[in-house]
């Protein structure tokens, strides 16, 4: 039985875990959804929710990347610019958190992802100019400060970037897998780095970082499954479609 809620609570909660995880699986996007679920089923204050979740998301998205990775879904030239970004700022956003007011944070993180989930819904039109077939070094640096940018978002609101990565990177042309297999990679990093200082204030609850880790892992390895398996336009349109019901959720959340 959990420390926070009895054993109806933990069931619940678990179910809910694993759901949204299978989702995480096919979309990248998905994971911000557990810091709710914490608060309100377990009764987490937001501070202990959002240090839980940001730990239990990295191993769970470690073989979620491998199974990408075996599908050639990895692509290094999307990968090391985005992340390298994420670790330095993912970690200033964790010190930050405990000054932040939450409520703002995360109007402003909803607000972001309804764009960008807008943005995603739309098919690049032929012959367009998108970042995502510029050039090499042009596409570098967006990437390295997209990372720079989510990593702080992350470590300050509890998302594990995908959330926030993904939308963007196929707004902007970039190709829906690989973009996919990008924001649970991205997760590693920016989760880990946010991390310490959230274990350094007490911000992580160990007993449910335990089984939330068993809960992801089974939901990720069923979503990347189906995910293998999507037609491309309906993944996009799956991605946006989550991107929109998660910043409209989370509005609700914090303004009703």
């Amino acid at each position: 039985m959990c420390f926070y809620a009895g054993t109806m609570e933990f069931i619940i909660t678990a179910l809910i875990v694993v759901a949204v995880s299978v989702i995480g699986g096919i979309t990248g996007v998905g994971g911000v959804l557990f810091i709710p679920t914490l608060v309100v089923i377990m009764g987490m204050n937001t501070h202990m929710a959002t240090g839980t979740v940001l730990a239990s998301m990295i191993l769970p998205a470690s073989y979620a990347s491998y199974l990408y990775a075996r599908k050639g879904a990895m692509d290094k030239e999307i990968l090391i610019p985005l992340c390298s970004g994420g670790v330095l700022f993912g970690y200033l956003g964790g010190l930050m958190k405990v000054h932040a007011s939450a409520s703002v944070l995360t109007i402003l993180l909803a607000a972001v992802v309804i764009v960008a989930g807008l943005s995603a819904l739309r098919a690049p039109k032929a012959g367009s100019l998108q970042l995502g077939q510029s050039t090499l070094k042009t596409r570098r640096i967006f990437l390295a400060l997209l990372g720079s940018g989510v990593g702080l978002m992350s470590g300050l609101a509890g998302s594990g970037g995908g959330i926030l990565t993904v939308p963007i990177m196929i707004a902007c042309g970039f190709p829906v897998m690989p973009t996919v297999c990008a924001g649970i990679v991205f997760t590693i990093p920016a989760g880990i780095s946010a991390s310490i200082p959230n274990a350094m204030h007490g911000y992580i609850d160990w007993f449910t970082l335990s089984w939330i880790i068993v809960a992801q892992v089974a939901g990720m390895y069923a979503g990347v499954s189906i995910a293998a398996k999507m037609p491309v336009p309906l993944l996009r349109k799956l991605v946006a479609a989550v991107c929109i019901f998660t910043g409209v959720f989370l509005l609700a959340r914090v303004l009703l």
